[in-house]
């Protein structure tokens, strides 16, 4: 990262919005200078899993929800909470449809590191199912 010298404007520009699919993703965008001032873009989500405030019906049952983030080019970490089965399955595929990943995950875990092979930059789709789940997420992969 540097600061620019020169009149150009690159890295002026960001945006954050909600995904309409699920009202619960945010996706950001920005751009920015790297090294030797090649131009840069970043795309990222993260989710809003709860809403901020207690809950006050203890017999109210709560909602399966799951998020996974990138830490590294080779790394998916992916969270759940609520899950009702002790395994489930996540299914990771590309956006033609081609199916990446397969692996199963113990359900009463919460959150898993996985070691995915190099993807291309793009929009993933991640499933996870078992026999009371089913939830879906896009995410952003890169390299």
């Amino acid at each position: 990262q540097s600061a620019q010298t020169d009149l150009g404007r690159y890295g002026d520009y960001s945006q954050m919005a909600m995904d309409p699919t699920d009202d619960m993703t945010f996706w950001f965008t920005g751009q920015y200078l790297g090294t030797g001032e090649a131009k840069r873009t970043r795309i990222f989500s993260f989710s809003s899993w709860h809403i901020a405030g207690v809950e006050e019906d203890h017999n109210h049952t709560a909602v399966p929800v799951f998020n996974a983030y990138q830490p590294q080019p080779h790394q998916l970490q992916v969270h759940w909470n609520n899950i009702a089965d002790q395994t489930v399955k996540l299914n990771v595929h590309d956006s033609r449809g081609r199916l990446i990943l397969t692996q199963t995950l113990n359900g009463e875990t919460n959150s898993e590191l996985i070691e995915i092979s190099e993807t291309t930059n793009g929009i993933y789709i991640l499933t996870l199912t078992g026999e009371k789940t089913n939830l879906s997420r896009k995410i952003y992969l890169g390299k």
